[in-house]
């Protein structure tokens, strides 16, 4: 099992650079730290905008400077999808568009498989 991640690395890429909380809400527009000080402890969750805006500033991908929210996100969406390939898998071939409807979802899901898990040699 993975290890667990903090919820979000903003404060610890904000110390790294050097910057106030204030310096670093003013690149993003905003007034007060007050605001970032919310994101960092987990208070309040970023608009899109700012997160974008806080990839610009610190040069690291949102995925990096929300680590354990996309952590948390990507097991609850693979479940899904894992449950989406065994009802597809499962279902009675159809004829017509369902059935090449299905095929695709199926081929779709193959291809993002073997995307994730490289062959090993």
């Amino acid at each position: 099992m993975p290890h667990s991640q903090l919820e979000n690395y903003i404060a610890t890429f904000r110390k790294q650079s050097g910057l106030t909380q204030q310096e670093a809400a003013s690149l993003l527009g905003d007034r007060s730290g007050s605001e970032l000080s919310l994101f960092e402890s987990n208070r309040r969750v970023p608009t899109l905008r700012t997160a974008i805006g806080l990839e610009i500033i610190f040069s690291a991908p949102v995925a990096d400077l929300f680590g354990g929210k996309r952590q948390r996100l990507e097991r609850k969406i693979e479940a899904r999808i894992e449950r989406l390939h065994a009802r597809l898998a499962k279902q009675q071939p159809a004829k017509g568009r369902p059935r090449i409807e299905r095929e695709a979802k199926l081929r779709w899901l193959a291809a993002r498989q073997a995307k994730r898990s490289p062959s090993r040699a």
